[in-house]
């Protein structure tokens, strides 16, 4: 599409710069510049072309942070000389590049604003205050997270864009009051503030709630007034950290046990009672307390200790729920079957160890952005099958530590160490879309560790462009530009990853316009959806870097011969799949020396869902059976309907 029509340089010039504005459109921009890109990038069959354009190699990119700095923190320019030359010199991207840059400088500029409002919202949800800001008609404008376990539990409705609705008819009547009195001094210089109780019958005692103006400066003027509500409820408050008390005053953990039990308002009777220890144990605890608290009685502590320590670090009780449909990224600690160890060279290894304790030792290799959550949600699978799972998180991906300039093959080190960790000996080898990548290169370098390697819709190499025909746009163009263009790989993949950050719900519904019918059965399971969107967003945690860094290392050369892998394999492929086409499985499958493939009718790229127990059953069993047959389609009937494309 060299020569663009007006309405779709319009509509991809508007869609620049909404993208701009509002991060969750720039995987639809990716997917408006493909259908420009990418018969420009056909151009490039040559595997040569790389050094032809003077392209960084993998080698020279010591920090991919320092790499996407010089392009897009820097503002580089698309139509200055460098890697992207012949990219700037296409007619459809000279017009389009100048929009870009610009789009580009947008977004910084409004990033830098929204990071510091967004530190700023994080600071206020870790207060145990709910706080709210109204206009002058008692509109809602912004919230804390406390403000909604507060109002959202104890009688009272407070919703963005609509007067704060309170229990009790004069409570409302008298805020009013309030907010009108502070408007009318705000003029003198003096602070202003006001309290009052909000009424909740059946909550017990009334909230305290602390009322003040706001008022803001342009150019030394004073503009409109907002009202400042701090609003305080006893049960919202959480506990006084443990360590927080023994680190402060070098306490024992009995002591700050104690001390901690006193200040929520437990007598020493109490204590006594529910830890059971005597009262001389209570009393001796007591006196150390005071000792090293410098106090001189129980009533002087607890005073001290809420005085000097509790307003620094007690913390927030919310119960908020998400809207559905809508998903955050979780900051968690780890979960249940969640592990990690530190390689020799320091880097943290994070891992999920699921199933059998005892069972098959089975090691699976996520997809590119996928994290150590990605599997079926329903674990007893595995454990029916005498399975132990276990599944590790990529550098640069989930919580695993980045390594900047790795290759393929120095991955099969970390997996090494992994299976030395663990005591596994021997163990089962598999990998799911790009991680089958990572597990080819693996079974190449440690072939005798392997028992049997198993793919899943899995990555191919690809000598030219002409072997990505079919691809879904967007990956046929993050590849294009992995080989011919890395440094606008990275901006672009930084802002796709923000996007599905801020909007992982709508990034899911254009997986799903995408992908076949027996996919789509499977993606719409609610537990199944969560479950992907969570690995998905587990595999983010770190941004963009770990992503771009392995679409680099998959779109060049991968550093070993496919006819090298001499493990016996296992290789399932949907045929409908246009992430990976089914033209990519058939040359993986003829490059292996010792594979048995199974071609999916019906099935897409996420045959790994419906067919999971098949495919591990398949893969542990020692005669090379499925449990459940997925009929395979005779390598002919693949190799004609190809010819037939």
């Amino acid at each position: 599409m060299n020569n663009l029509d007006q309405k779709t340089l319009s509509d991809l010039i508007g869609l620049i710069y909404d993208a701009a504005l509002d991060a969750n459109l720039w995987p639809v921009l990716l997917d408006g510049l493909s259908n420009v890109l990418n018969d420009k990038l056909q151009e490039f069959t040559d595997p040569n072309a790389l050094s032809q354009n003077n392209l960084p190699t993998l080698d020279s990119i010591n920090d991919l942070g320092t790499f996407f700095a010089t392009w897009y923190e820097t503002g580089n320019s698309l139509s200055k000389e460098g890697s992207h030359q012949w990219l700037a010199n296409d007619p459809a991207m000279a017009l389009l590049s100048p929009h870009l840059e610009r789009a580009l400088k947008i977004n910084r500029d409004i990033a830098e604003i929204k990071q510091s409002n967004e530190t700023l919202i994080s600071l206020l949800d870790q207060l145990p205050i709910g706080i709210l800001i109204l206009d002058l008609n008692i509109n809602l404008l912004a919230k804390n997270q406390q403000a909604d376990y507060i109002f959202g539990n104890q009688q009272a409705l407070a919703t963005i864009g609509r007067p704060l609705q309170l229990y009790s008819s004069a409570d409302a009547k008298q805020l009013k009051k309030l907010v009108q009195e502070l408007c009318a001094n705000t003029n003198n210089n003096q602070p202003q503030v006001k309290a009052m109780q909000l009424h909740r019958p059946k909550a017990g005692h009334a909230l305290s709630a602390v009322v003040m103006p706001l008022t803001s400066k342009q150019n030394g003027q004073r503009t409109e007034v907002k009202i400042l509500v701090m609003v305080a409820a006893p049960e919202a408050f959480g506990e006084l950290p443990l360590e927080i008390i023994t680190d402060i005053y070098g306490l024992s953990a009995a002591e700050s046990k104690l001390v901690q039990s006193l200040v929520k308002g437990m007598s020493t009777q109490e204590i006594s009672d529910s830890f059971g220890i005597s009262k001389n144990t209570v009393s001796s605890q007591l006196k150390a307390a005071f000792s090293k608290t410098g106090t001189k009685g129980q009533t002087d502590l607890v005073r001290h200790v809420l005085t000097h320590t509790s307003p620094m670090v007690l913390t927030a009780r919310t119960e908020i729920t998400e809207a559905p449909g809508v998903y955050r990224i979780r900051r968690l600690a780890l979960g249940k079957n969640d592990e990690s160890m530190k390689l020799p060279d320091g880097r943290t290894l994070s891992y999920s160890d699921s199933g059998d304790p005892n069972g098959i030792p089975v090691i699976l290799l996520h997809a590119i952005g996928g994290s150590r959550l990605q599997r079926h949600p329903d674990d007893t699978i595995l454990t029916s099958l005498g399975i132990r799972l276990i599944l590790p998180d990529r550098p640069g991906m989930g919580r695993s530590d980045a390594k900047s300039n790795r290759t393929l093959l120095e991955y099969a080190d970390d997996i090494v160490c992994l299976a030395n960790h663990l005591s596994l000996d021997r163990f089962h080898l598999i990998g799911y879309s790009v991680g089958g990548t990572f597990a080819l290169a693996t079974a190449h370098q440690i072939p005798d560790r392997i028992i049997r390697l198993g793919l899943i819709a899995s990555m191919t190499p690809f000598e030219t462009m002409g072997d990505l025909e079919g691809m879904i746009p967007l990956n046929h163009m993050v590849l294009s530009l992995g080989r011919h263009a890395p440094s606008i790989l990275m901006p672009f993949m930084h802002f796709m990853v923000k996007g599905v950050q801020r909007n992982p719900a709508q990034y899911f519904t254009r997986i799903l316009d995408q992908i076949p019918d027996e996919d789509q059965k499977s993606m719409k399971n609610p537990v199944i959806r969560a479950s992907y969107i969570e690995s998905f967003l587990e595999g983010f945690r770190q941004g963009a870097g770990g992503l771009v860094l392995e679409q680099l290392l998959i779109s060049r050369h991968w550093g070993f011969s496919l006819s090298d892998v001499r493990v016996p394999t296992l290789h399932w492929h949907g045929e409908q799949d246009r992430h990976v086409t089914l033209k990519m499985a058939q040359l993986l499958a003829d490059q292996l020396p010792s594979v048995v493939t199974t071609y999916v009718p019906g099935a897409g790229h996420f045959l790994f869902y419906e067919h999971w127990r098949e495919i591990l059953g398949a893969l542990v069993s020692p005669i090379n059976r499925v449990l459940n047959p997925i009929t395979p389609l005779p390598r002919e009937t693949v190799a004609a309907r190809n010819k037939m494309r």
